[in-house]
């Protein structure tokens, strides 16, 4: 659409992030593909969330790659800081959701540390599950999370200071 007008008016000099800005903004119209039909997978995975869920919650642990790098131990000593400091009284099951990442979240490493947790330190938990959805069909809450974020990150023209990611996340 933006070619179309580009070509009918000439005379306009309407940059495309000008045009994408005032169409969505102004108009409530978006770019890209509706989310309308998903598979039998995807439903079965979302539905089992919603009824499973007591709140759409999810913690991020933020870091510079180039100053330290997400190896397992990095990703397992974040997950096993956040199972010792939320709340989890009254809640006998927990759920991990992981991409399948085999050098961060999908190794011995992870498993160790979470069962170290569930063994010794976990207060009253009757089960843990860690689950690694099919490729594809991803639909977690986390993939929910970094969707919205993706979405305010692609607005900004400029980030001089990664600050700037940890305050949007926040």
């Amino acid at each position: 659409m933006w070619d179309m007008l580009c070509k009918t008016h000439s005379d306009l000099k309407v940059t495309y992030d000008y045009y994408r800005t005032i169409f969505c903004e102004k108009f409530n119209i978006g770019f890209g593909a509706p989310y309308v039909d998903t598979c039998s997978t995807c439903s079965a995975i979302e539905k089992f969330i919603n009824e499973h869920s007591d709140h759409r919650k999810v913690t991020s642990y933020v870091w510079l790659e180039n100053e330290f790098a997400k190896g397992s131990n990095a990703i397992g000593s974040a997950v096993h800081h956040q199972l010792v400091h939320a709340d989890l009284d009254g809640i006998p099951t927990i759920r991990l959701f992981s991409d399948r990442c085999g050098c961060q979240n999908k190794n011995t490493n992870m498993i160790g540390i979470v069962m170290y947790w569930f063994v010794c330190e976990a207060p009253g938990q009757k089960k843990i599950e860690i689950w690694f959805p099919i490729v594809g069909h991803s639909f977690t809450p986390p993939d929910w999370a970094f969707g919205i974020m993706g979405k305010t990150f692609r607005k900004l023209s400029v980030v001089e200071n990664p600050t700037v990611y940890i305050d949007i996340i926040k």
